[in-house]
């Protein structure tokens, strides 16, 4: 089953045809086991929404010590039992979410504890970030992004957050990168002509300003292309909150996601990097004029995953629309944006790695090689700071990796993406954060 994990808009893609159920389809089931019990604590909430019944074996190395976080003191108030689905919520200062003093809005996520989760001995942790017309629901269930089966086997805490939905139609995505502006340094994200492209809803926090047509032509709509509420801020509260109420590793925290929660992926760590270990952003890229917005502040281990025939938001220029570039040589996407192509964002993480440059090229061998094309490199060579910078590529337009050889015993179904989450986390687990120098929260 190949995922079609696509932007949402007002009229139907085409380039999804025939690509099996996207996920704006698809009806995520729970486990075979369910437990419903809700449990409040101070201002966070939980349901216990889905038992991940497993026989894994819990393979992480007890001798790591790691750094430990708030949550690993004695009295911590992280919930058991452990090996399930909580569905939780956490209040969040924004104004643009909430103009009312004192500002404040409940943000929801989930999150899953592994069954060999002890208090004490730090996990690691991994958020998760869906795209555009998703949730944390169907990332964490059975058809989901794969993390849900692996964790267990890797001692894995898993958070996959909700972007914000404050749209007529309720679809989440996230406020990142360009999406909530329209105009960056070099001009309108976007073709100016949304009644040719196909138009994004209009966000109530961002008001009818933005949502007026574009003068002197009277065009339809703008860039607008996601809610205005602070989805960066909200990432930011959680991973402290989970820092404080999980015991987790703090060399070892870990992002991925997906199109629109890639780019998510790509802001945080510009903006958190001194608390990420490393990232696998999935089909996403900065919009035009945005691009310094992707590069951390340290040295970052970074594995870039694009489909070579993903027109939406394409990793190369020839990918784009019909091959031509968009201003300052972006790729022009299927739905009239601009995006900068993946060579140079990896650029920038290179310098900032201290890798030795393009002339040194190499193979990056991963266990799925050759599957689906699967073939990856480190475009810059070895890299002195330890954190690689990776590219991968595969047969695939714009969805989650799958390799199509997998399936789930325990569920009776196909989940070929769990096989890509494996895959994710090798590369995780090979890319600790590598200094500690000023890793104090922001």
């Amino acid at each position: 089953r190949r995922h079609c994990l696509t932007k949402s808009r007002s009229q139907p893609r085409s380039h999804c045809t025939g690509l099996g159920r996207g996920w704006n389809e698809v009806m995520m089931r729970t486990g075979r086991e369910t437990m419903i019990s809700t449990v409040f604590v101070g201002v966070v909430g939980w349901v216990l929404v889905g038992v991940t019944a497993n026989g894994h074996t819990d393979t992480r190395a007890r001798g790591l010590a790691g750094t430990p976080s708030r949550g690993c003191s004695p009295g911590s108030p992280m919930p058991q039992p452990s090996g399930v689905v909580l569905e939780r919520t956490i209040v969040v200062t924004d104004p643009a979410a909430n103009p009312q003093p004192p500002h404040e809005v409940t943000r929801e996520f989930r999150m899953l504890i592994p069954h060999g989760y002890q208090s004490g001995v730090p996990a690691a942790l991994v958020m998760d970030f869906h795209g555009f017309g998703q949730d944390s629901a169907e990332l964490s269930g059975v058809d989901g992004s794969g993390f849900r089966e692996i964790a267990h086997k890797h001692n894995i805490v898993v958070v996959w957050p909700d972007g914000s939905n404050d749209s007529p139609s309720g679809t989440r995505g996230w406020n990142c990168l360009g999406t909530s502006h329209g105009t960056g340094q070099h001009g309108a994200t976007c073709h100016p002509d949304r009644r040719a492209w196909g138009e994004y809803e209009c966000f109530d926090s961002c008001g009818a300003d933005k949502c007026q047509p574009i003068a002197p032509d009277n065009l339809t709509h703008t860039c607008l292309a996601s809610s205005c509420w602070d989805d960066v801020g909200f990432a930011r509260e959680l991973l402290t909150w989970v820092e404080d109420h999980a015991c987790v590793d703090l060399d070892r925290v870990h992002l991925t996601g997906f199109s629109n929660g890639a780019m998510m992926v790509y802001q945080l760590v510009h903006i958190l990097s001194n608390r990420i270990a490393s990232i696998v952003p999935v089909a996403g890229a900065p919009l035009l004029g945005f691009l310094a917005e992707t590069v951390p502040t340290t040295a970052t281990a970074v594995m870039d995953v694009h489909g070579i025939f993903d027109g939406v938001i394409p990793g190369n220029v020839s990918n784009g629309f019909r091959g031509m570039p968009g201003p300052m040589d972006t790729s022009w996407s299927s739905d009239g944006f601009y995006y900068h192509p993946t060579d140079d964002v990896l650029d920038r993480f290179a310098a900032v790695n201290d890798c030795e440059g393009t002339a040194a090229i190499r193979e990056y061998k991963t266990p799925k090689d050759g599957d689906m094309w699967w073939h990856c490199t480190e475009p810059h060579g070895r890299c002195k700071s330890g954190a690689a910078v990776v590219r991968c590529s595969s047969l695939a337009e714009h969805w989650w990796p799958t390799f199509l050889k997998r399936s789930c015993e325990e569920e009776g179904a196909p989940c070929e993406h769990v096989e890509f989450a494996d895959l994710a986390w090798e590369f995780f687990s090979k890319h600790p954060r590598r200094s500690q120098t000023n890793s104090t929260r922001p």
